[in-house]
């Protein structure tokens, strides 16, 4: 009887190994999704110092230029987000509320499209997919009419991944407060505002990776310090336990080196360089921060959901820890 009570118990521990590693393979394959996701800059303007239409003409000027000499962003935009605001398709009285994006430069890196609007289109938007169906009945909207504040503006496509949301071009004396940058590195960033005379906070979407990215290295942690302790003793009946130790953590040393890599924004030009890592890690606390009081475009709202899906899968594997110390005593 204690001999099938023993059985079930390592049968127990065997089954709850298991799930751990299938709990830490998605949180693997999350973190993959994430670190594959396009990384945008967000520059979040200091107060009072908002963008004007000479600052990003300044800029443009010497944009394609700057580009390939000094490795900037692929793209750019100024822009500012207005919530509560009201759409209207008067030849079928219809309104809804939408937010607005008033936009200056590319419109594909705030949303994952390929829509094109020009930069003297002062008359034409693109509308949500949701934002089209409660003003027209339908998603083929393009060329038809609205009004949005004191603007008539013509549809010129739908966003099928965006809600309650319509895109214009800011009229020529608004201001932006925000610049996001398409991908590129900390050091470019830093040159981009400096080159321009520009102010305000960077934050780039990536840093979540690289938090994840530290999750997943404390469970393989955790699993190496148990199996060495292990070796210790001597189960001579139990031995495939150990040959199954062996082969999760083969497999995940081969996730690790296949998906992780040690972010360039963790790596000083020297060493001993101990400011460095003090500066680093000012610069993290205040991008967390900043990622979590600023205003957040549906790409960066999706990114933070496989975030934490990440996060969970990650922590998952230490509560079946704690679990099976209960089911295998």
């Amino acid at each position: 009887m204690r001999g099938l009570k023993c059985q079930k118990g390592r049968l127990g521990c065997l089954v709850m190994t298991l799930a751990g590693f299938i709990f830490y393979a998605f949180g693997v394959f999350y973190y993959s999704l994430l670190k594959e996701a396009p990384s945008v800059w967000h520059i979040v303007c200091e107060k009072d110092s908002g963008q004007t239409e000479e600052d990003y003409e300044r800029v443009m000027k010497t944009w394609e230029k700057d580009r390939q000499e000094k490795d900037f962003p692929l793209a750019c935009a100024f822009w500012k987000k207005e919530e509560g605001q009201s759409a209207e398709n008067l030849s079928l009285n219809r309104t809804c509320d939408v937010t607005v994006w008033k936009v200056r430069g590319s419109l594909e890196v705030l949303v994952q499209s390929s829509a094109v609007l020009n930069e003297d289109d002062w008359q034409g938007c693109y509308l949500a997919e949701d934002t089209a169906w409660e003003l027209f009945g339908s998603t083929e909207a393009a060329g038809n009419k609205i009004v949005c504040g004191q603007r008539r503006l013509t549809v010129r496509g739908v966003l099928k991944d965006e809600t309650s949301l319509l895109i214009m071009r800011p009229e020529t004396k608004e201001t932006t407060d925000r610049i996001a940058l398409g991908m590129t590195l900390a050091a470019h960033v830093k040159g981009f505002l400096m080159s321009y005379g520009l102010r305000g906070k960077p934050m780039s979407s990536g840093f979540l990776a690289e938090i994840a990215q530290w999750l997943l290295l404390l469970y393989p942690g955790v699993l190496a310090a148990g199996f060495l302790k292990s070796l210790k003793n001597d189960y001579p009946v139990w031995a495939a336990g150990k040959i199954l130790w062996w082969i999760m953590l083969a497999a995940m040393v081969y996730l690790l080196f296949r998906n992780i890599k040690i972010p360039e924004t963790m790596i000083p030009g020297k060493w001993s360089d101990f400011q460095f890592w003090k500066d680093w890690w000012k610069s993290f606390q205040e991008q967390i921060v900043c990622f979590v009081q600023m205003d957040k475009t549906k790409r960066e709202l999706r990114q933070a959901g496989i975030f934490v899906k990440s996060a969970v899968c990650s922590a998952m594997p230490f509560f079946i820890i704690a679990l099976k110390k209960e089911v295998c005593q």
